[in-house]
């Protein structure tokens, strides 16, 4: 296994002659990469981040040889590629070597994916026809709280919306088999803010007896994007999707050929978010348009081709053409709407459009203004030119002529580049160098006019529950488990439920990152140190924290009662810029240290109406406990006739408060006197003056005991224990 100057990545085994196969594309990319080669009786093959991305079916043996295995260096001269030295130059980690072929399912579990859910397509009504179709690329588009980007918060009120995506692009997002093999898919949009996914998933059989079922992965910290290119098959010779986020001027295929096209008399105003696919672009019927330059990918000078997109029009009264490669004179093909009639057309010895008319059977299908319709031309044969509208035929010319060649791809006008301008929008283009059948463009219709689970004719069945591998979801924020025992927290497995179906009856795991919550009419004490993300407390629960560490890496949920004894402490230790504590006013709850640890030195907000007692001590380390939302509430430092609460030291751009803090003293009376007045009104003396003097009416302390205020603002004096 070697990587060539341009960052590919070569296997290559010797038997007689070398042979080898690569990545396809540059991995010097500064991240974490799994490389899995693998040599048996069924070939060569190469595996990067899960995904099988070459084989070589003929090389099925290596030359044996006496020697040793070499990391980080070889002899690389005679191998396929530019390597301009013979030693790596990067980061090698884990490697094991087999005597075996691993499966797709070992590569697959190695990669380190904390979630999936399974998805059940409705196939077996989406298919039209009745053969199965092989290699079906089929959309999906799924709203899902699971697939929000991890943001790190712990809103334990809505607990779906702990999101478990860790990639921003949704990189760390993959679709596999029921066997765990890796499916091919590209996904078309993604919305880490909603967790809304466009993707296409290439079905290697759809049925139309059968729904089929694969999985949803997700949930990986250190993942490279899929390459969208294995989704689609090599007769598609461009695929645009126009799913752009922000408009460049720049459109890209999704197929190995990388074709891209360039905007002219656009902005990004006309990229549209809400089209028929994710994204798409609107053409303003006058210098709107995409050129793609010439390529025999999209020739289309043979005998077979599919051109397809999805369309709307603002203007049936008018020519407009969607994509085309015709010049103002010479050979080629277009796509258009003809006065709201969608139209084909091969230029080649002659002239051959299905516009209705003479030698065009079918009439044609009128577009209304404003609707999104999927359009197709299937030339077939060498002689048959066929137009398709929402996967019906509509129009046919038996006697067509194949296409000349053509020039450069104009997308949203006519021959040329300049005429015939497309008023409206178009998502979705594809050009294929095979005639699509009339069951696939039928069922590609079917399955793309509704990708969801709910709707008229959804191409999803049902999506199954959470399934987690607690190894690495336990790893980050996602995981939420419920305490169901009783007085001994954590108890045992049997007294936990999680948000999750497939982990029944275990404890949560120790690791910081998942959450918890207690319901209400609890009452239980902590046996050991406890480290979760989140806490909530339903009304009702105490949790008594008994001689043992609570610590929190996010939020603290209370709506009940937290108690303490002399040497328990709940610790917010997260490294998050801002932790929270949600409390009520009554009851209140008394911790015996409080403490502050946050690796980012970030705050910790005690919130509107929270009470809470700190019998003992507030500890701040690192970051700053802020009281000033706390409205009603209050954090007391409450000294007892056997201890004093104090604050720890604080250090300066370390360690802060900021608001306000109850002070509540604990002032004891001596024995010192001689008399019963002396040993009561005497002590611990606030005011040296004498009090034991008969001819004052008033005496001192009778006079601080009603007037004096030593806690709070609203009440008055002190009461003698």
């Amino acid at each position: 296994i070697y990587m060539t100057n341009d960052g590919f990545i070569y296997f290559g085994v010797y038997s007689g002659g070398a042979f080898t196969i690569n990545s396809g594309r540059a991995y010097n990319d500064n991240n974490w990469h799994n490389v899995v080669a693998t040599l048996s009786s069924s070939g060569i093959k190469l595996y990067i981040d899960g995904v099988l991305l070459s084989v070589n079916a003929v090389a099925t043996a290596a030359e044996t040889y006496n020697g040793f295995w070499k990391v980080g260096f070889g002899q690389l001269s005679g191998w396929t590629g530019t390597k301009s030295s013979n030693y790596f130059n990067g980061i090698i980690d884990d490697i094991k070597i087999y005597s075996r072929e691993v499966t797709q399912a070992e590569i697959f579990a190695a990669n380190d994916y904390a979630y999936k859910k399974t998805i059940t397509l409705n196939n077996t009504n989406i298919v039209s026809g009745s053969a199965d179709m092989t290699n079906f690329p089929y959309l999906i588009k799924i709203n899902d709280p699971d697939l929000i980007l991890s943001n790190r918060v712990c809103n334990l009120g809505s607990p779906n919306g702990m999101g478990k995506v860790l990639s921003p692009t949704g990189a760390d997002i993959a679709f596999t088999d029921m066997s765990n093999n890796l499916l091919p898919y590209e996904i078309d949009s993604y919305n880490n803010a909603t967790g809304e996914l466009w993707a296409w998933i290439l079905i290697p059989t759809l049925s139309k007896t059968v729904n089929y079922s694969f999985n949803i992965v997700f949930g990986k910290p250190s993942a490279s994007a899929n390459i969208s290119s294995s989704s689609w098959a090599s007769d598609y010779g461009l695929v645009f999707h126009f799913k752009e986020s922000n408009y460049t001027g720049i459109t890209s295929s999704s197929t190995a050929n990388a074709l891209t096209g360039t905007a002219s008399g656009m902005t990004s105003a006309n990229l549209i978010s809400n089209a028929k696919i994710g994204s798409a672009y609107s053409y303003n019927g006058s210098s709107s348009k995409f050129t793609v330059n010439a390529n025999t990918a999209f020739a289309g000078t043979g005998a077979n081709y599919t051109l397809s997109a999805w369309v709307y029009t603002n203007n049936t009264g008018i020519d407009q053409k969607i994509a085309t490669n015709q010049n103002s004179t010479g050979g080629g093909y277009k796509l258009g709407v003809f006065f709201g009639v969608p139209e084909s057309e091969n230029r080649g010895s002659a002239t051959s459009s299905t516009r209705p008319g003479i030698g065009v059977t079918g009439s044609g299908f009128p577009l209304a203004t404003g609707t999104w319709y999927h359009i197709q031309s299937v030339f077939s044969g060498g002689n048959t030119l066929v137009t398709y509208v929402n996967g019906i035929e509509r129009q046919r010319r038996t006697s067509a002529n194949p296409a000349n060649s053509g020039t450069s791809l104009s997308i949203g006008v006519g021959e040329g580049g300049n005429i015939y301008w497309m008023n409206g929008g178009i998502d979705e283009l594809r050009f294929s160098t095979i005639p699509k059948t009339a069951q696939w463009i039928g069922t590609e219709y079917n399955n793309q006019n509704n990708p969801a689970v709910t709707g008229a004719l959804p191409s999803i069945s049902s999506i199954g529950g959470l399934q987690a591998n607690l190894d690495h979801a336990a790893l980050y924020p996602g995981l939420l488990f419920t305490f169901n025992g009783g007085a001994s927290y954590p108890g045992t497995g049997s007294d936990w439920s999680n948000n999750t179906i497939n982990n029944a009856g275990v404890l949560p795991s120790n690791t910081g990152y998942v959450s918890v919550a207690i319901p209400g009419s609890k009452n239980s004490s902590l046996t050991t140190n406890q480290s979760v993300y989140g806490i909530s407390i339903a009304a009702g629960s105490t949790l008594n924290l008994n001689n043992s560490i609570m610590n929190v890496g996010c939020d603290v949920y209370n709506s009940g009662t937290i108690t303490s004894s002399s040497a328990s402490t709940l610790n917010f230790n997260g490294d998050l810029t801002t932790q929270n504590y949600y409390g009520v006013s009554s009851p209140v709850s008394s911790l015996s240290t409080l403490s502050v640890n946050n690796s980012s030195t970030g705050t910790v907000n005690i919130n509107s109406n929270s009470r809470i007692d700190v019998l003992k001590l507030i500890s701040i380390a690192r970051g700053t406990l802020n009281t000033t939302g706390i409205g009603a509430g209050g954090v007391t430092l409450k000294s007892t006739a056997s201890s004093n609460a104090n604050i720890g030291p604080l250090i300066s751009g370390v360690s802060d408060i900021t608001g306000n803090l109850n002070i509540e003293s604990w002032f004891t009376g001596g024995l010192n006197g001689s008399t019963p007045l002396q040993n009561y009104w005497r002590g611990t003396r606030l005011v040296s003056t004498p009090i034991n003097d008969a001819s004052l009416t008033n005496k001192t302390y009778k006079q601080l005991q009603s007037s004096m205020i030593i806690t709070g603002n609203n009440g008055g004096g002190f009461d003698i224990g």
